[in-house]
């Protein structure tokens, strides 16, 4: 291992199981959201072509939204979630507006669960939002979204090249194991949002979200086709480049 630019890590953490990893970073699952709806009564003689709307209010949260799908039967089928909103301490109260004379009502509960939020350009508006689970997560586990730095294992610690977005189902992060010189005092400004620890197995299912930023010409159009060329031969390059125009084939 001498060769792989690591560190030892601190004594404080340095009680590794052989199967453990522990990921060191930002955590970016901050607001908890509308994620899902659960035991729907489709009612009857809505009109497919004029769903009703739905209304979502309570909870102690704000912004959620969701629309009604309505069958050629006149039932409301599915409700799909347009925001989750944020801040929800209770799921939100569903009410979905009643249908013509004679129908009956339809009715649903909302579901509630952990909302990442990642910036993707500091120039700007834009997120990068993730719902997370939407029922049955163990107790005492939810889902975690990451920005992690770095890692540590069997007694090591390594720094990716560059942050990496991992989400997952774990425990909330604990300061108390910081290392790896991530232990550093948080600014006064923003606690909350400083470095963590995440300790999980090393067989844990994780997804990793890859997220990348700049124009159309940069990471569409230079990434499929890498290297300089002349303007206005674009479609002769990639035709060259790809078989006669097919991304894949014989």
């Amino acid at each position: 291992m001498d060769d792989c630019n690591c560190i030892p890590a601190p004594g404080r953490i340095s009680r590794f199981s052989p199967d453990e990893v522990i990921f060191y970073g930002i955590a970016l699952t901050g607001h908890t959201g509308v994620t899902g709806f659960q035991n729907l009564v489709g009612g009857t003689q809505y009109d497919r072509h004029s769903p009703p709307r739905v209304e979502l209010t309570g909870g102690g949260g704000q912004g959620a939204r969701a629309r009604a799908e309505v069958n050629a039967a006149g039932a409301v089928t599915q409700i799909t979630i347009i925001d989750s909103g944020f801040g929800y301490n209770n799921p939100p109260t569903v009410v979905i507006d009643p249908p013509g004379a004679g129908g009956v009502q339809a009715t649903a509960a909302a579901q509630i669960g952990a909302i990442g939020y990642a910036n993707l350009n500091i120039e700007g508006p834009w997120d990068l939002r993730v719902e997370g689970f939407k029922a049955g997560a163990r107790a005492g586990r939810q889902l975690q979204i990451i920005a992690a730095y770095g890692y540590a294992f069997e007694g090591h610690c390594y720094r990716f090249d560059k942050p990496r977005i991992f989400a997952f189902e774990g425990e909330d992060g604990d300061d108390r194991h910081i290392g790896c010189g991530f232990d550093l005092d948080p600014p006064r400004s923003n606690p909350p949002a400083w470095y963590r620890a995440w300790r999980v197995k090393s067989n844990t299912r994780v997804i990793e979200l890859n997220v990348s930023v700049d124009d159309v010409q940069k990471l569409v159009l230079d990434a499929n086709l890498p290297g300089r060329r002349p303007p206005n031969t674009y479609r002769s390059d990639m035709q060259m480049a790809h078989r006669g125009g097919r991304l894949t084939g014989p």
